[in-house]
């Protein structure tokens, strides 16, 4: 999310996931009204991103995520600026593939 080109966090399934989980404990959800920046401030889990540069190698990527099993995605800006125009985004699926076993 964004603001003015200013940035303002991430929302991933995860983190909507823990939201929706923690507003049913108070009864039926009511999303109407409801705002994207009560997601960010909800638990203070904004550290499920990390930025990178456009000059980031995979290898480097990969490692981040083998570093932090909380890392949901990896953001691309032309020089690490958080408030730059984002380039792309990497998750960890994009990296590691699942190995399928089929069953004979």
């Amino acid at each position: 999310i964004y603001d003015n080109g200013r940035f303002l966090g991430l929302i991933t399934l995860r983190m909507l996931g823990y939201w929706l989980a923690k507003e049913s404990l108070h009864g039926e959800i009511k999303l109407t009204g409801r705002t994207a920046d009560e997601l960010l401030a909800g638990d203070g889990k904004r550290s499920n991103y990390c930025f990178v540069s456009a000059e980031t190698t995979i290898v480097e990527v990969e490692e981040l995520f083998q570093k932090n099993a909380l890392l949901e995605a990896v953001l691309i800006t032309k020089d690490k600026n958080p408030n730059g125009n984002l380039l792309g985004i990497i998750r960890p699926r994009d990296i590691f593939k699942e190995e399928r076993v089929e069953n004979l």
